[in-house]
Parts: structure tokens; sequence; C-alpha cells
């Protein structure tokens, strides 16, 4: 257990120094830049070292003979012979390849995607270490998880620093796949899978880019609660009107999704590490205004609503008493506005969001019948906090059907995967995979500060 924590550690270390952080960024494309912009120059030089030398003494050859009509020809000997040598490296990177893809190092690769728990490396793990020891007679399958395997490592590397449209294609390919992978185990007769292992297959396949084409009502009670939180709706005083959205730089992604569908411009904060979304345009605005009419929900954000409604002659639709419906993704937005995910003490789950008033966080807690309330008099805010397990369940359950868009959304699963170490009791002073949940609550604490 040691000797793979030592592993592990080590090529945390060894990735974090090379990316410029625990993941690749913007960081890690300027190192990358810079290397292939002075590499060129650097084998220029020695190129021209090389010609230097080699003019000066000359060369020598296989059987140190000075004289020409001694020297041995190149070919065919020698060139054979280095045929020989590359036919012998594609023959050991072709069996390693189709073979055991996942016999060097590809392990630490998995432990590192698993911190954030997504739901295709959890999936991807129960096809490793089940699936292919049930099926290891079957070369068919193991081609075909070996090609969803790398499929999934590009995607990504793609997610990370390409486009959208190329991560939708892969994808593509990858939900082809596993449903082949499906049907063969489906049509295997001395195979018994659980249906829980297909289903986890079937989920890692469908991603949400592929069948969670969500709803315009979902994304607009989800921008609502958004605005309820980090947004305003302004008129300035020679009465142009205006929608901004502030957050954090490492959820810039968010204000890009609202982009493509409000347009407007993206741009950073000044001083700040955070981004500003902002539309101007009357037509937007309008669209925007019908979207999110009677899902505001806080007294300030309903003023707003009132005061641009006015401007835009269209009647408001307030909602009183704070009233919101769980069966609506309000609370998700609201939550990647002003939630927060924490780790009290040493095994405190906490799940919490602040604000200058209490009511909303109080009808919040009546809807979810869990949690408590109190007043920071350090930030002068109120804060909503569920530290209980079971109330902690019931707002994942509720993430899991509208889930989170911010960088959030991987601090739920982080929460997801340590409720069954707790469940597990892996927290216990004797327990043997203790150290497996220390290591992973010190990585989520350090999570922005590497």
């Amino acid at each position: 257990m040691k000797n793979n924590e030592d592993k592990y550690k080590r090529f945390i270390i060894n990735v974090s120094v090379v990316w410029g952080g625990f993941s690749v960024s913007s960081a890690t494309i300027n190192r990358f830049f810079s290397l292939h912009f002075t590499l060129p120059f650097i084998l220029a030089a020695l190129v021209a070292g090389h010609l230097l030398y080699l003019h000066i003494s000359g060369s020598s050859n296989p059987v140190c003979t000075t004289g020409n009509t001694d020297r041995t020809a190149f070919h065919p000997y020698f060139s054979f012979k280095d045929l020989v040598t590359i036919y012998l490296f594609f023959v050991l990177f072709a069996i390693i390849l189709f073979f055991a893809p996942d016999k060097l190092g590809l392990w630490m690769a998995f432990m590192l995607l698993n911190i954030y728990d997504l739901n295709d490396t959890k999936c991807l793990n129960t096809i490793l270490y089940t699936w292919v020891q049930k099926i290891s007679n079957s070369k068919n399958f193991q081609l075909l998880y070996w090609l969803n395997l790398k499929l999934f490592l590009l995607e990504f590397k793609v997610k990370l620093v390409i486009s959208r449209k190329i991560n939708s294609i892969i994808r593509c390919f990858r939900f082809i796949i596993v449903k082949i992978i499906i049907l063969i185990n489906l049509f295997k007769k001395n195979e018994n899978i659980k249906s829980s292992e297909i289903m986890c297959v079937n989920t890692c396949a469908l991603d949400n880019d592929i069948i969670n084409v969500e709803s315009d009502n979902n994304f607009s009670f989800w921008l609502s609660g958004l605005i309820d939180g980090d947004g305003s709706l302004l008129v300035n005083k020679n009465k142009a009107l205006t929608c901004e959205i502030t957050v954090q730089a490492r959820d810039i992604e968010v204000l890009f999704l609202i982009k493509e569908r409000y347009q407007g411009s993206v741009l950073k904060r000044s001083n700040v590490n955070a981004y500003r979304w902002r539309v101007s345009k009357k037509i937007n605005i309008v669209r925007l205004y019908n979207d999110i009419n009677g899902k505001l929900i806080s007294d300030g954000k309903q003023i707003q609503l009132v005061n641009v409604g006015k401007a835009l002659n269209i009647e408001p639709n307030l909602v009183k008493n704070y009233k919101f419906d769980l069966n609506s993704a309000w609370l998700a937005g609201f939550i990647d506005a002003d939630g927060y995910f924490s780790i009290r003490n040493r095994y405190t789950l906490t799940i919490s969001i602040s604000q200058k008033s209490s009511g909303i966080l109080y009808s919040i807690k009546d809807k979810l019948n869990c949690g408590h309330v109190y007043y920071d008099k350090g930030g002068d805010t109120f804060n909503y906090a569920i530290t209980d397990l079971n109330g902690i369940k019931r707002m994942l359950l509720y993430l899991e059907k509208y889930p989170l868009k911010t960088t959030k959304y991987s601090d739920s699963m982080t929460f997801r995967k340590l409720i069954e170490y707790l469940e597990l009791k892996y927290h216990h002073k004797n327990s043997p995979y203790k150290s497996i949940i220390d290591n992973y609550i010190k990585l989520f604490k350090d999570r922005y500060k590497i």
C-alpha cells in the first residue's frame, strides 16, 4: 500500500511540475509553446556543431580503418541490421499497444482522474477490473475495450484543450463502441454480468452531451438561480438596459455557455481573478427577461426585474415568500453562484450557501428538510449548512437530477465518493483503507492551491 502511495505522490509531483498545476491549463500551453519554439534553434545549433567537428576531425567507421579501399559499404549489412532493430521495436510496441495497454503506468492515470470521480472514469474502472477479468478469453472484446479506453483518454485531453465539436465526434464513436460491448456481453451465455455493470457502461457511453439534451425550461431556471446569486439586471441613467453575471476565473466556461444563448461579451474584471458576462442589446435583453420572468426569488433581483420590466413594457411575474420548486434547476444555479463544498474538522462534509438575508436560506432549509441556518459575524452574512450525511445525500440526489455546471460539479462528485468511503468506515483508526480517504480529503482541500 505504501509503495503505491509513494508512486502516486511522485506521479502527482512530476505531473504538476510539467503541467504547472494540477491540470492542463494556460501555464501548460505556455511551457510547451516555449519548448516547441526554442527546440528548433537548439537542434540547429547541435547540427551546426556536429558538422563543424565532422569537418575538422572527419568521420569514423565501424571497422576503424582509414583508407577508402578497406571500408565496408553501409548497405546492405548495416541498413538490414537497423531494419531488424526497428522491426523488433514495432513488434514490442504492437504487443503492448494491443494486448497490454494498461500495464505501463496507466493505473496512475486512473487514480488521478478518480480524484474528481467522473462518471466516465468510474465506469471505465468497472470495465477494467471486473469485465476484463470475466471475459479474458475474448480478444475481440479486449480490442473493443482498448479502443474505448483510448477514445476516452483522447476525449479527456480534447475537453481540456481543443473544441467541443471534436469532443462530440469522439463521444459518438465511444457511444457506438460501448453499445457493441453491451451487445457482446448480452449474448455471452456463460458469463454472469450484473445489470448494474451494464447500466454503468451505458451511463458512461450515453454522456450528458449525447442524451441529456437539456430543455430550455431547465436552463432558464438554472440561469435564474445563478442571477439570484451572482447576477444583476440594471437600468442606467440613460435608460440603457444591461444584464451582468460575474464568476471566478475557473468557471469562465459557464459564461460562454450563457453567451451562446444570449450573445453579449465575456471580459476579465480588473484587479480580481474573475470574469463578467454582459449583454446590452435590447433584443437579447427581452429574450433573457422572458426566460427568467417569474423565476427570480431574491428581493433585490425582483426589484431589478420590476425596473427592467417597466423599461421594456413587460409585466413582471413576481414570486412571493421565496417559493421555489425542487423539480426545477433553480437551486442548482443558486449553488453554482453562492454554494460551497468543504470538509470541516477531519471528516465532516459540509455543503453551505451564504446570503446577506436569511429568507431564501430558510426556504431552502424547509424544502430539503435538513440543515440549519446561522449568522456569521465575521462575514456579516447568513449561512445555510448541511453537515449530516442524510441531508448531504438528499442534496446530492437533487444535484444528480439537476447537475451543477461550474467546477463545483467535481466537488459534488467527490462528496459522493467520500460518502461511500465514510459509510464503509474507511476513516476508522484501524481501517486498512484509512490512507485512501485521508489522501482523497487532502487533495480535495488543496484543489485550489495547486
